[in-house]
């Protein structure tokens, strides 16, 4: 059975942007490349289509989660918060996702990449994690051509 990946909805109370949308979950899907509703036109039409349907949103190729509890080859189940983490229904993005890379990581610097490929900007990615507060955990990636 595949463990949950919860993701937020909005950036949590601590954060600058308290309460503003995270569109991980549009982001989310921007990286894992959802199938399209079948149709004549879809592949001809499919950037134009994906961004109808999804936003013009970089891609979210990772997460970052503390504790060492992940390994490559794991799937997990991707879930985001209907309205208040922890207090409100999860809601199941796609099905089952093969966990493709992992590292391990403290963040005690600036990394513009790991930023990118998380989705946020630099500042989001250190607000998030209380930076300088020090930080171990794991990204946990889903997409096989990201590289640290």
């Amino acid at each position: 059975m595949a463990k949950v990946i919860t993701f937020s909805k909005t950036f949590p109370a601590y954060h600058p942007k308290a309460g503003q949308e995270t569109n991980f979950m549009q982001k989310f899907w921007t990286s894992i490349s959802v199938p399209l509703p079948v149709s004549v036109d879809a592949e001809k039409l499919e950037g134009e289509v994906r961004k109808l349907m999804f936003g013009d949103f970089k891609p979210k190729h990772h997460t970052i989660r503390a504790g060492s509890r992940w390994k490559v080859g794991d799937k997990f189940s991707p879930r985001i918060w209907s309205d208040k983490p922890y207090k409100s229904k999860q809601l199941i993005l796609a099905d089952d996702v093969e966990i493709k890379q992992i590292w391990d990581i403290e963040i005690k610097t600036a990394y513009k990449r790991l930023a990118y490929n998380d989705g946020l900007s630099l500042a989001e990615l250190l607000q998030w994690f209380k930076y300088p507060k020090p930080f171990k955990g794991q990204i946990i990636c889903w997409n096989e051509n990201v590289t640290y």
